[in-house]
């Protein structure tokens, strides 16, 4: 088998069928799969409080109807294709880790100015940036974690990945529901920012000593 580089889930290929390799859950990639698992959970918890409410949020707090939040979102789509083929461009001026980071804490701070927007129009214009934001960090996150992982094992890592994430989502919609009947429309919101933001910070400690091997070898 290859010996370990230093890096969390990083190693260097050996024969075919080494053992430990392809085995679920991963051997090799575990320290690279508990630091994902960590990163990943804090942020399903954000996304549980915010993504599934967007819509009804939306429709609360303006009023507004289906053909409204319908071009909103077809804004969006075809706006945020130009973000993620500029992701590869901003991650080699700025370093993959800083790029995941930076953006990751800019959606989380985008969704104050959301929600204190006073029209649909500015609230969907903040919406919009953040968007632009998620969609440069989210193909650069995948295939970093990918990268790390042993090259036997990268199936197993990106289905296993998630898992905390998933089970975060599933639980957390239900405060939202009841904070937004109970207590404040925008809370779950806030409180999903302050969760993003978390994430941010928690990858950036993880992983920042450890950058994508094509930057270790632009700067060797």
């Amino acid at each position: 088998g290859g010996a370990a580089t230093g890096v969390p889930g990083r190693a260097v290929s050996g024969a075919a069928g080494a053992p430990g390799r392809g085995s679920a859950p991963p051997r090799r990639s575990r320290p690279l799969l508990y630091r994902l698992w960590a990163a990943n959970a804090v942020n399903g918890l954000a996304v549980g409080l915010f993504g599934p409410f967007i819509t009804y949020w939306l429709y609360r707090r303006f009023g507004v109807g289906a053909a409204e939040v319908g071009v909103l979102f077809a804004v969006i789509n075809a706006a945020t294709m130009f973000s993620t083929l500029s992701a590869a461009g901003i991650a080699r001026r700025w370093g993959l880790v800083r790029t995941v980071a930076v953006v990751r804490a800019l959606q989380a701070l985008l969704v104050v100015p959301m929600v204190l927007a006073p029209s649909f129009a500015a609230a969907g214009a903040f919406y919009l940036l953040r968007m632009l934001v998620q969609r440069i960090g989210l193909p650069l996150r995948q295939s970093y974690s990918l990268g790390l992982a042993d090259p036997a094992e990268r199936g197993a890592v990106a289905a296993l990945s998630n898992v905390p994430s998933q089970l975060a989502m599933s639980v957390s919609p239900l405060f939202t529901g009841y904070l937004m009947d109970e207590v404040g429309l925008a809370l779950p919101f806030e409180i999903a920012s302050f969760f993003q933001f978390m994430n941010a910070t928690t990858f950036w400690v993880l992983f920042r000593k450890h950058p994508p091997e094509e930057e270790l070898a632009r700067a060797s």
